[in-house]
């Protein structure tokens, strides 16, 4: 591609989005409060596990909007690396109905580096597949 055409190119794109209007958005203020209860372990050898309550209310803090339960066990492959497979059990109360819950395998990567100056880094990547109890 030419110089010159790159260039057109590139002065398209900019008009383009100059020209462009901004999507017409409303926002909904709600104020909502979610808490982590987590336990967590080691098992003899490189075995781990954890344990994991998640109450979850939203509407101004006036109902429950879901509570995530969640297992999980693990193996350390290297220091501060370790692979977890776990389940989740998500209960989702919704009012004069039959309470459409969610279960979730999910298989998670949690690694820490120690020794920093005032504590640690950790980091977990977690992949989860859903089933609703509705079908959804």
């Amino acid at each position: 591609m030419s110089r010159a055409r790159h260039l057109a190119v590139i002065l398209l794109a900019v008009a383009a989005g100059l020209v462009s209007t901004p999507a017409a958005a409303r926002t909904d203020h709600n104020l909502g409060f979610w808490l982590n209860l987590t336990a967590q372990g080691k098992v003899a050898g490189r075995g781990a596990w954890f344990v994991e309550l998640q109450p979850r209310l939203q509407d101004e803090l006036s109902r429950v909007d879901q509570v995530l339960a969640r297992t999980a066990v693990g193996y350390e492959v290297a220091k501060g690396l370790t692979l977890y497979q776990g389940y989740a059990h998500i209960f989702l109360p919704v009012a004069g109905t039959g309470d459409p819950n969610e279960d979730r395998l999910f298989q998670q990567i949690s690694w820490t580096i120690p020794g920093l100056a005032r504590g640690e880094l950790s980091s977990r990547t977690r992949i989860e597949e859903r089933w609703r109890s509705d079908g959804r």
